[in-house]
């Protein structure tokens, strides 16, 4: 292992999991004298330089949105010429990168384009992923093999250009991501699971303190044509509790945006909350988007959850009813089809949840620290 190496980071960009998990890995190898400097597009991109991390702005590569907040899976199919395309050019700016910083060593967070540059050059390379392959939606019924095999086969193929395989998740049989990951057969040896992006705010008193109890926190996350809908019901169903004794914070993870703000009576609202954990460690329920990171963020904390995937979006589908499966979480599957009283009833539902088995895996959870040992599995290929 070489000390003070310079490490290259690229971070798939949409979305804010991605770029905290790989912030809290990068940081921790910046404490042990090495330099880093990331790349990404989008939110990825303000996230990390939001944590001061050096980061170059890349050509995004990324599935089909809808308007309506849905993730529109046969258009990224019809696509996927366009899409190949992209990678292609993605390729071609990540060795160029590569070539301009000499790194000793690439560090990639769910992106195929950087391995495959790393490899051309002869540079180690390591993999931060949960989502090993394209996950249709379950409202394809029976056509969701034909779908998924060709394309995890082909995903396989370049995640397995990896030397080792990153996994921010608990080890099995607690493993979130277990469905993604359990289908790719040619990376099964390289996986590290080093445990839950989280930083430990258990006991920290948060910059607010909700006016009464129990206390539900929203925090809708996500591609920004997915958050619009879902804040605006989140905003209905957080007055609705409100009406029932609860106090409710919703946080629409604007990186940057306006602090936080009383808009009814028990009720507040923030563009971006600088203590999110805070607020999660004494939360008495999380509502939540589908994403790995949030999902990790619950189970540390010990806070049951209603979790609401973003509609046809295979993953995050994939990731609810896991945690649905281990008793820690209510899916909601739909949630765009979902009621403003049906989804504060569920929060209703989810604060009454048996805590017994919540607790026993949150135990698990902290005693794994993800920046120590995802830094460890990066130093063994310097």
């Amino acid at each position: 292992m070489s000390r003070g190496s310079l490490i290259y980071a690229p971070v798939y960009g949409t979305g804010l999991g991605h770029s905290y998990r790989t912030a809290a890995i990068l940081e921790a190898l910046s404490s042990r004298g090495h330099r880093v400097v990331a790349s990404s597009w989008g939110e990825g991109l303000r996230y990390l330089r939001f944590r001061g991390i050096p980061c170059v702005e890349v050509p995004e590569l990324d599935v089909v949105w809808g308007g309506e907040g849905k993730m529109r899976f046969k258009d990224t199919l019809r696509n996927m010429s366009s899409t190949f395309a992209r990678f292609v050019n993605q390729v071609e700016v990540e060795e160029a990168l590569i070539a301009r910083l000499s790194p000793r060593a690439v560090l990639a967070d769910s992106r195929a384009a950087p391995l495959v540059a790393a490899k051309r050059r002869g540079l180690g390379a390591a993999l931060v992923i949960n989502q090993a392959r394209l996950m249709a939606p379950r409202a394809l019924g029976a056509l969701r093999p034909a779908l998924e095999v060709p394309f995890a086969q082909a995903l396989g193929f370049l995640w397995s250009l990896a030397d080792l395989i990153v996994v921010p998740d608990l080890p099995p049989p607690y493993t979130i991501a277990q469905e993604q990951l359990s289908a790719i057969p040619h990376i099964r040896g390289k996986l590290r699971f080093v445990g839950l992006p989280v930083e430990d705010c258990r006991g920290a008193e948060p910059e607010w303190l909700p006016p009464r109890r129990p206390f539900a926190l929203f925090t809708i996350s996500g591609p920004e044509e997915t958050r619009r809908p879902m804040v605006m019901k989140s905003l209905g169903a957080a007055r609705l509790l409100a009406r029932r004794g609860w106090s409710a914070l919703i946080s629409t993870a604007d990186v940057g945006g306006r602090g936080l703000r009383e808009v009814d009576d028990g009720v507040y609202l923030c563009g971006w909350c600088g203590c999110i954990d805070r607020y999660m460690a004494s939360a008495d329920v999380l509502v939540a988007r589908a994403g790995h990171t949030t999902i990790g963020k619950a189970i540390y904390y010990g806070r049951p959850s209603v979790l609401l995937p973003i509609p046809f979006h295979g993953e995050q589908e994939s990731n609810a009813l896991r945690a649905q499966e281990m008793g820690v979480a209510r899916a909601i599957l739909r949630p765009d089809l979902v009621s403003e009283e049906e989804l504060a009833d569920e929060v209703e539902e989810a604060a009454a949840m048996d805590r017994g088995r919540l607790e026993r895996i949150s135990a698990i959870a902290r005693s794994m620290d993800l920046a120590r040992l995802g830094a460890d599995a990066v130093e063994e290929i310097l």
